[in-house]
């Protein structure tokens, strides 16, 4: 199962671990490159905003913030496919497949053992599938908007952009929220730490009060 190789510690890859996430990093960054970076450098002149000063009658230039990079219209597709579309496809064909697993009943388990680990991983299923789906909804109207402003380039969808980017910051709230509330683990490595922090308290207080009551001559 896919969340069995993504969250299990027992039986660690060197694959998934070292080769795809470095494979993925790369493939990001030609990709950035192509659509962003390389648009940008041949069409800088387009950014410039040209500011005159009425004293020293200079023209000085600065660059605008960029809501959307001049490319042509093959790559504009192509990036509405490649780094919009695909990631979105993915994510639902993801969800649909957790979802169809946490629909499946409970197989009649006699195994007090089997019963556990079954439990366990239906626990971690709907942990990832809770992330799946605030990803996919809190991501969706900044994805939309961005691919609107291709084609339809507004003050009003320029402002509905602005808009989407505080939704964006609160999924970046939103998600270690939902992380450590459905996180099993979490929470026992959280309930941990906490007690032995409450045992360290206790222990540094009572050596503090016997230090006290030995300054004292008690």
């Amino acid at each position: 199962m896919i969340y069995t190789r993504l969250y299990s510690l027992k039986q660690p890859s060197l694959d998934i671990r070292r080769r795809y996430p470095l494979l993925l990093l790369i493939i990001s960054w030609i990709i950035l490159f192509l659509f962003y970076g390389i648009p940008f450098m041949t069409t800088y002149s387009s950014y410039l905003l040209p500011t005159t000063s009425t004293a020293s009658n200079t023209t000085s230039y600065c660059t605008t913030y960029a809501t959307s990079i001049y490319h042509a219209p093959w790559m504009a597709y192509t990036e509405i496919g490649i780094i919009y579309s695909l990631p979105l496809i993915f994510i639902f064909i993801g969800l649909i497949y957790l979802l169809q697993y946490l629909c499946q009943p409970q197989p009649r388990q006699s195994e007090l053992a089997a019963r556990r680990i079954y439990l366990e991983q239906r626990q971690m299923t709907w942990h990832t599938f809770l992330l799946g789906i605030t990803f996919f909804f809190l991501w969706l109207p900044w994805i939309s908007i961005r691919i609107l402003i291709i084609f339809l380039h507004t003050y009003a969808i320029q402002h509905a952009l602005q808009i989407t980017y505080y939704i964006l910051i609160l999924k970046s709230l939103i998600f270690p929220l939902i992380y450590a509330s459905t996180n099993a683990s979490f929470r026992g490595s959280f309930a941990i730490y906490r007690h032995q922090r409450v045992i360290m308290n206790a222990r540094v207080w009572t050596i503090n009060e016997h230090s006290i009551q030995h300054h004292r001559g008690y």
